[in-house]
């Protein structure tokens, strides 16, 4: 496949082989809907009890008065991805209150 522009080269990237792993992300070029924000993507966090949770990552890019650029950033939760697990549930129980 012959890459001819930014966006096709971004598509090649999104079709080769992916894969997120927890604490890990990457920011995509928003081609969808480019007025909400510059580029998006999602990450998945781990808390110590065992539940993952997806985030949608937005990102704008950013120039401050003195001329410095920078990427400003919002994560929304998507929702519970995974349960937590049995020995996590079990050991959060075991809380001496």
């Amino acid at each position: 496949m012959e890459i001819h522009s930014a966006d096709e080269a971004q598509e090649k990237v999104r079709e080769m082989a992916y894969e997120r792993k927890v604490g890990e992300s990457a920011l995509f070029k928003n081609t969808r809907v480019p007025k909400l924000s510059d580029c998006n993507g999602t990450i998945d966090l781990a808390c110590p009890c065992g539940k993952t949770t997806t985030y949608f990552i937005d990102g704008w890019r950013k120039t401050m008065q003195s001329g410095a650029r920078y990427l400003s950033i919002r994560l929304k939760a998507k929702g519970p991805k995974t349960e937590p697990t049995t020995s996590a549930a079990a050991a959060a129980d075991d809380m001496d209150w």
